[in-house]
This record gives C-alpha cells, sequence and structure tokens, in this order.
C-alpha cells in the first residue's frame, strides 16, 4: 500500500478507528522498548492483584467526561 493509499484509508476512517489506529501504532513504535514492556508487566501485575477498572465503570467514568466537555 503506498503512502497515498494510506493517507486516503486514514481519511474515509471514523474517528473511532483513527483513535485505534492511533494507539496501534504507539504501541508498534514502542514494542521493542525494554522500558515499554517492563511498563506492560507492571500494569497486568496490578491487575491481578485486584487493581482493576470495571467496564462500567469505564463507561460511567467516560459519560461524564464527555457531559462536561472533555
Amino acid at each position: 500500500m503506498s503512502h497515498s493509499q494510506l493517507i486516503e484509508f486514514v481519511d474515509r476512517s471514523s474517528p473511532e478507528d483513527r483513535l485505534f489506529l492511533h494507539a496501534y501504532l504507539e504501541h508498534v513504535a514502542r514494542a521493542s522498548d525494554p522500558e515499554y514492556g517492563r511498563d506492560l508487566d507492571r500494569r497486568l501485575e496490578a491487575m491481578r492483584a485486584g487493581n482493576e477498572v470495571r467496564l462500567e465503570d469505564a463507561r460511567k467514568l467516560h459519560e461524564a467526561l464527555v457531559s462536561q466537555g472533555l
């Protein structure tokens, strides 16, 4: 796929798809960074230890932020 084809694809994408693509590209760019890997490991361990957010709570927080214009 050429650069111009990529640009056209992104231009046609929804805001949600662009956000996903951005997050994915950030991950790919950092995937070989050892510190990034350690950070992901720390986060996973924290979740396993019970420091997690339920999906419903995250949705409520998101809705509250959207209603405030954030």
